[in-house]
């Protein structure tokens, strides 16, 4: 009899793969929408960052719920990225609060916009560099299970009431 080690298998290849990529690519979009509505509407440009990160905060935990993301520990970081980013600007838009902000330069808006894209990138990292694995299927002849037993030794009472049982898996 030979015994040959099997690789572990990627599950679903095409979803879970390029998943992390998927988010990523989506990030950066979002990322440049808010640096393009910063650099358009210079006077006007923290609704669309609100509206954009609860968005993206929400489209996230919609998509991890309905299973096309799968949770694992994986996506922890960029889901409390994302969960902070909401929260945040969420409550800013409910309070309604402005700062006074001077009109943001062009280097400002480059630098914060990449500021969030590196962070959506050290968040998804997790993502890109472990791809989920499930266990390879048996190969032999015969099926692989567990079963659970209970055995009772009706000679012997542990208290008065009880019959002695071991249970054996």
């Amino acid at each position: 009899m030979v015994f040959t080690a099997n690789p572990p298998r990627v599950v679903n290849d095409m979803v879970n793969l390029h998943m992390g990529t998927i988010v990523l690519i989506v990030a950066f979009v979002a990322e440049a929408v808010i640096a393009a509505a910063r650099w358009a509407t210079p006077a006007q440009p923290m609704l669309v960052k609100r509206v954009v990160r609860i968005s993206m905060g929400t489209a996230f935990w919609l998509l991890t719920l309905a299973g096309v993301i799968p949770w694992s520990f994986r996506w922890y970081g960029l889901a409390a990225l994302l969960s902070v980013w909401a929260l945040r600007e969420g409550w800013l838009l409910y309070r309604k609060r402005e700062a006074p902000q001077a009109v943001p330069t062009p280097t400002r808006i480059v630098f914060h916009a990449g500021a969030a894209a590196l962070l959506a990138f050290i968040a998804v990292t997790p993502a890109l560099i472990f791809p989920p694995y499930a266990l390879p299927e048996p190969t032999g002849q015969h099926v692989v299970a567990t079963a659970k037993y209970t055995f009772t030794d009706e000679n012997r009472r542990e208290p008065p009431q009880f019959y002695r049982q071991v249970l054996s898996y």
